[in-house]
């Protein structure tokens, strides 16, 4: 079976450029891995201006449903509560560099 990897990705700054990186991240990851991306999940039905504690609740939970962590780019205040999160509960973190794709 195939792990589950939460990916952790920059959102905020630039939501439509940051959600198409991790469109590409995760079309590279498909073979290898079960990618899951709240950037592609949580705006269909949350609106992070508005509701940021909720998506960052959201965002725990999976982090906490996954296998490992996979972090890309540099970490924001929210990547930072992922990560934290993964690492409290033992699950993998592994930082990617952006440069070999995935």
């Amino acid at each position: 079976m195939k792990r589950l990897a939460y990916i952790c990705h920059p959102f905020g700054g630039d939501p439509a450029g940051n959600t198409e990186q991790v469109r590409r991240v995760c079309a590279g990851l498909k073979e290898t891995c079960v990618p899951l991306a709240p950037h592609l999940l949580l705006p269909a039905y949350m609106d992070e201006a508005t509701e940021r504690s909720l998506a960052l609740d959201h965002c725990l939970r999976l982090v906490a449903a996954a296998d490992e962590v996979r972090v890309y780019g540099e970490p924001t205040a929210g990547m930072a509560l992922e990560i934290a999160e993964a690492r409290r509960l033992g699950i993998p973190v592994v930082f990617v560099d952006p440069g070999n794709g995935g």
